[in-house]
């Protein structure tokens, strides 16, 4: 039985992370489920191709037009052999290039549908081999290609059946989808609800009985008993104040009968006992408030990622800081298959718990499409269209999302209204931003956003930042600016190499070195120098905005110790 306040808030807190988590584990199902139907789908289709491919090979030997039809037969064959079979009852099948597997199929429909495809799939193989077999001009060679045409036809209008109930069963798996998330909506608003009459019976009823009862033994009222219904701390903090309020009736009355002399002494206690009360609500209210900031903290900085996969080739560094104890800005790097992965640097409109519950959602929605879509402005749009779904806070995010592939060494990027990154290349042209445009994520029913490509070459650096850098303020009011982060950047080389006889000389010990030639800082000691920076301009301001700040730094060479990402927060 939960008795305490804090108690009963934490199981409402729990129940939404509860369901947060349930969200995101079905979203991630309802992909991979969307993914092997759409790969039946397609290998059901590609079917009829095969089949007219095989009708075609047969007519071919038939006229003896070409050496290539036998061969070309025989692969074919093979091919819709064994995709049928993993359309049937699962397994590998060669599509293209590559090899999808498929679980078995399980719907009713589509397997009878399937099995009357395989049938005639056995008669028409029969009659393949009869054509492989038997002497072309034969009488059972020419009855084995009559019937594979007669057989064709029927086979394309199965499949095409078959393609059919594979579609239908996938419509009927996302309107499934649509409710589930509809579920997990409305739980939530439930969840909400909950928490808003917890806390209106638990805290705020409570509270302003007690603050009645104040205000009531404030006005010299100290015959009526403080009697609120409440429990856990409320239900202690009221019998604390009923046990004051009769121990100052007792004194009052004693006071009455004593001297003209104990009077100011009478009033001083009051005045004691206000100040008293003030202090302790107080107390009470500063330490409740602290307890869930320091809740929400521990929580957000356990989303942000700690340790990231390690890419061959790369070297990372990351730091945040909030300007309050919970902020909205977010970074992190998402594996995503081949080698490849996603960067994410994102900032939520405003600040504190809120902020930090909107970064929370957009977070689990970037890494759920970034699993659907290899193309960044995809990822952003779908991000949109579920931000605007789900979210009904005047709200709104800017993002900026880019596949880094080292093999090619390219980041195919969009930018959804963020700042623009900045791209250091010390051999190919110094400093420039990324300028690709788009318009911020959550707000607008429509948006417009763009996709580009940069190579990065060795000893480039990549500075994925949020706008609390640039637009942190000195205490005369001047921002940081774009200028100074790009003249922190490409200086750093300057400051940390100097010749002497035309021989480099090595940075100070600590510094990472062996990033490419003529690399410079490391990006660990970047991320460390841009923050320096921006705490010496703004020495003595007030931090107005949360910043956050990633360095990814090329270094031409895979398999070196130490590219795995380093992340320092606070």
């Amino acid at each position: 039985m939960l008795t305490s306040i804090r108690a009963k808030l934490g199981a409402v807190f729990i129940s939404f992370l509860v369901l947060i988590t349930a969200s995101v584990a079905a979203t991630g199902i309802s992909v991979r489920t969307q993914t092997h139907d759409a790969r039946g789908i397609n290998l059901a289709g590609r079917q009829r191709m095969l089949t007219q491919k095989m009708t075609k090979a047969v007519l071919g030997v038939a006229e003896g037009s070409g050496s290539e039809y036998p061969a070309e037969l025989v692969e074919t064959a093979d091919l819709f052999d064994q995709a049928l079979a993993a359309l049937l009852d699962g397994g590998s099948a060669r599509y293209g290039d590559e090899t999808a597997t498929l679980p078995p199929a399980t719907d009713a429909d589509i397997r009878a549908q399937l099995q009357q495809v395989a049938e005639l799939w056995e008669r028409f193989r029969q009659e393949v081999e009869v054509v492989q077999e038997a002497e072309p001009g034969s009488a059972i060679f020419v009855a084995a290609v009559r019937e594979i045409e007669a057989l064709s036809p029927v086979i394309l209008q199965e499949m095409d059946a078959a393609v059919r109930l594979f579609e239908a069963a996938a419509e009927h798996k996302l309107i499934h989808l649509h409710g589930i998330q509809g579920l997990f909506f409305a739980s939530a608003i439930g969840l909400l609800i909950g928490g808003y009459v917890l806390t209106q019976r638990t805290i705020v009823r409570p509270v302003t009985a007690l603050e009645a009862a104040t205000r009531q033994i404030a006005a010299g009222d100290l015959e009526t008993p403080v009697e609120i219904q409440g429990s856990g701390e409320v239900r202690v903090l009221a019998q604390q104040m009923e046990d004051m309020r009769h121990r100052l009736l007792t004194s009052r009355r004693e006071l009455e009968h004593s001297a003209t002399d104990l009077r100011d002494n009478h009033q001083k206690l009051t005045q004691a006992y206000h100040e008293l009360q003030e202090a302790h609500a107080g107390l009470l209210e500063k330490e409740r408030l602290e307890h869930e900031l320091d809740l929400a903290r521990k929580l957000q900085q356990s989303i942000l990622p700690q340790e990231f996969p390690e890419l061959p080739g790369f070297h990372f560094a990351a730091r945040s800081r909030a300007a309050r104890q919970v902020g909205g800005d977010f970074y992190d790097v998402i594996p995503l298959g081949d080698g490849r992965v996603g960067l994410v640097m994102a900032d939520v409109s405003d600040k504190g718990m809120a902020a930090a519950l909107y970064m929370a959602l957009t977070r689990s929605l970037v890494h759920a499409e970034a699993k659907r879509s290899s193309s960044p402005r995809q990822v952003l749009l779908s991000v949109h269209r579920l931000l605007l779904e789900m979210s009904q806070a005047d709200m709104f995010v800017t993002v900026f999302y880019g596949v880094l592939d080292p093999a090619q060494g390219t980041l195919r990027y969009a930018r959804a209204g963020h700042d623009r990154p900045l791209l250091y290349s010390p051999n190919n042209g110094g400093c420039r931003f990324l300028a690709a445009r788009g318009m911020l994520l959550g707000l607008w029913e429509e948006v417009t956003l763009e996709e580009a490509q940069v190579d990065l070459h060795p000893g480039d650096l990549l500075v994925l930042y949020s706008d609390g850098i640039t637009d942190a303020s000195s205490r005369d009011g001047e921002f940081f600016g774009g200028e100074r982060l790009c003249e922190t950047v490409s200086g750093a080389d300057e400051r940390r190499s100097a010749t002497a006889g035309g021989v480099l000389l090595p940075a100070r010990q600590g510094g990472r070195r062996g990033e490419g030639e003529g690399a410079g800082l490391s990006a660990q000691e970047m991320c460390q120098l841009i923050f320096e920076s921006v705490d010496r301009f703004q020495v003595g301001a007030v931090q107005h905005d949360d910043m956050a700040l990633m360095v990814v730094k090329a270094d031409g060479r895979a398999g070196e110790e130490g590219s795995r990402l380093r992340v320092e927060s606070r």
